[in-house]
């Protein structure tokens, strides 16, 4: 199983308020990030938007811990 990629995805929401939005995607024991995305526009009024998917599948071994900053 060692190198064998894996594949993941992800869904944001936000408010109105994208530009607070940020993440990474980090291997847990290194630190090293693999993914990462944001700020996101803000809103010209209130509300919630969803962001399109996020999907990692290359930089992701089977078997290794990630972590997610939000």
């Amino acid at each position: 199983m060692a190198n064998t990629p894996a594949t993941m995805s992800m869904i944001f929401k936000s408010d109105q308020y994208g530009s607070e939005l940020s993440w990474e995607v980090k291997e847990e024991v290194s630190g090293t990030v693999v993914a990462s995305g944001g700020p996101y526009p803000d809103l010209t009024a209130a509300g919630v938007t969803t962001h399109p998917a996020v999907t990692l599948n290359t930089k992701l071994i089977l078997g290794t811990c990630y972590k997610t900053v939000i």
